[in-house]
């Protein structure tokens, strides 16, 4: 008698089918301990099993930090190092160009001539690498660093064990760049292990830095297509949910990156891009849509916590509204951060 197979088991055998033929690509031998990916040398042709990403527009300050978090790595595994620099108007370029001169078997480089951001609707070329090898892809922008030289290690060593999880991140430090505000703690101690959709229609919860993910998930989620269907503005956070929608998403303790933060840009978002209408309420409206997009390709299956979300964020919408046409309010209530959401990574 054969028995029957629920659809989730057939889905699982399948995906964990397709893992083993994907592995098929990453034939190399695995090193006895950790090097440090500049000594390592592989044979031609070898497909490396992590892609780092990162983009990078007017960086100079930065991208060095950025790059030589790259390459302090220590693994037992190839890597390539794809960064795509927007057209910066400043010396980023020049700074790839030196990096990737010197390790020319790690870098991928891009250099756009137009800015790709600016533009509406965003085109392929801003979105999508054009080649991704990587079993995984590991996220940093160009402002941003990593610290602990066996980052990649821990979070691949943690995938590798656990084929059901779709991400992999960790804490990381909060810099403001005019050093107006003290450093502190991306997550606080009672962050969960494990993070779920449910957490992240809630708030956003990891700094994009920390962020290792398993690429054949990622095209799955179809995120790159849906991005320029919806042309969707918070980045981060969609991917994070879409990831989250193929698995659980795994929380490490340890702190091994900065995430970088410039208190004005924030607060007069001074780069912005064409044919959006930044109002007061651009925020929690772009906010709303994204859960509205998430509700329709999810079937409805946290229709609940997602309407009781934008239930709140329209009264916070309302109640911003009476603050900005009484600003005297302000000075009434208790003390407390007004725009809560400004300290949201979009």
């Amino acid at each position: 008698m054969i028995s029957k197979i629920s659809p989730d088991r057939l889905s699982l055998h399948i995906g964990e089918l397709m893992t083993r033929i994907e592995n098929l690509k990453y034939n190399f031998k695995v090193l006895s301990g950790p090097v440090p990916i500049i000594e390592q040398i592989w044979d031609q042709g070898i497909v490396p099993l992590v892609s780092i990403k990162c983009i990078t527009y007017n960086h100079e300050k930065y991208i060095r930090s950025a790059i030589e978090g790259f390459l302090m790595q220590k693994t037992t595994f190839p890597v390539e190092i794809w960064i795509h620099d927007d057209a910066s108007t400043d010396n980023t370029a020049n700074i790839i160009r030196e990096y990737a001169e010197k390790y020319p078997q790690l870098f991928v480089p891009t250099y756009q001539i137009e800015n790709q951001y600016m533009k509406k609707p965003k085109t392929a070329n801003w979105i999508k690498p054009p080649a991704r090898r990587g079993k995984y892809e590991a996220i940093c922008e160009g402002d941003d660093q990593w610290t602990d030289p066996y980052k990649l290690q821990k979070q691949v060593d943690f995938l590798e064990a656990n084929l059901e999880y779709s991400m992999c991140v960790h804490n990381a430090i909060v810099h403001f760049t005019d050093n107006q505000y003290i450093d502190y703690f991306f997550n606080q101690a009672d962050q969960k292990s494990v993070i779920t959709t449910e957490d992240l229609i809630e708030k956003w919860s990891f700094a994009t830095a920390s962020i290792v993910l398993r690429r054949e998930m990622l095209d799955r989620a179809n995120f790159f297509e849906l991005s320029r269907k919806h042309q969707i503005y918070n980045g981060d956070l969609f991917l994070s949910i879409l990831m989250s929608l193929q698995g659980p998403i795994k929380y490490l303790t340890d702190v091994m990156s900065v995430y970088t933060r410039d208190h004005k840009i924030i607060r007069n978002k001074s780069f912005k891009k064409p044919g959006l209408n930044y109002n007061r309420h651009f925020i929690i409206d772009k906010r709303i849509e994204l859960l509205k997009i998430i509700d329709n390709y999810s079937k409805g299956k946290y229709a609940e916590q997602i309407n009781r979300k934008i239930r709140q964020l329209l009264a916070l919408r309302k109640k911003n509204s009476l603050y900005y046409t009484f600003p005297i309010l302000r000075y009434l209530r208790p003390k407390k951060i007004l725009f809560r959401l400004l300290d949201y990574k979009s």
